[in-house]
């Protein structure tokens, strides 16, 4: 898969629609709690965002979901 610049986007549900799909898009929509990444010409939405500080908190999630996850240890989503 090609690489993409990433552009980051703030909005809100309403407009979100209005934005075009295109690689590289992170877009934050604070209004729904909701986190999306355009990859390979598609929308992939989050509504479960969480932040750990290191890959051991991360891993200790008893159940997670499929989700947006950041850590800060080693700066990865």
């Amino acid at each position: 898969m090609p690489n993409a610049k990433a552009k980051l986007y703030y909005t809100t549900s309403k407009y979100l629609t209005t934005l075009p799909i295109e690689n590289g898009n992170i877009i934050f929509v604070p209004d729904v709690n909701m986190v999306c990444l355009d990859m390979g010409n598609q929308r992939f939405s989050y509504q479960t965002i969480k932040t750990f500080v290191t890959d051991a908190d991360r891993l200790a999630l008893p159940f997670p979901k499929e989700g947006f996850y950041y850590v800060e240890e080693t700066d990865t989503i």
